[in-house]
């Protein structure tokens, strides 16, 4: 998707505190740097940039940054896999268990460090 023209609607960039947000009229995730860009902010000029995207924002400022930080907001969605309540779930599995022996986990006779669960639904 890096490179690939998306249409974000209205947009503007608002500047409260010294924080630059960009606001746009339609939900798009950041699948590049472009994205700033377009809208004059270089990120690789920047101390901090945020996305809301758990895994876009590394693909689009990856290069650019130093540190990428997951932060578990509250949601429907999380992004630490392993606090769902699993209940039926094929072990070892990543990223909820360490497989250090992929043959082993890939022939089904690797160990687990914890119970395999599925996530539960509300009825």
């Amino acid at each position: 998707m890096t490179g690939e023209k998306v249409h974000v609607g209205l947009c503007a960039v608002v500047v409260a505190n010294g924080v630059e947000l960009i606001l746009t009229s339609r939900r798009v995730m950041p699948f590049d740097a472009d994205h700033l860009r377009v809208l004059g902010i270089e990120p690789a000029e920047r101390r901090i940039v945020v996305t809301k995207a758990a895994v876009v924002g590394r693909a689009a400022f990856g290069d650019i940054a130093e540190h990428a930080i997951a932060v578990d907001s509250p949601g429907v969605c999380t992004c630490i896999l392993a606090t769902l309540p699993y209940e039926r779930v094929a072990q070892p599995i990543a990223p909820l268990d360490e497989i250090t022996d992929c043959e082993a986990a890939a022939s089904g006779s690797a160990g687990s460090q914890r119970g395999g669960r599925l996530p539960t639904r509300p009825t």
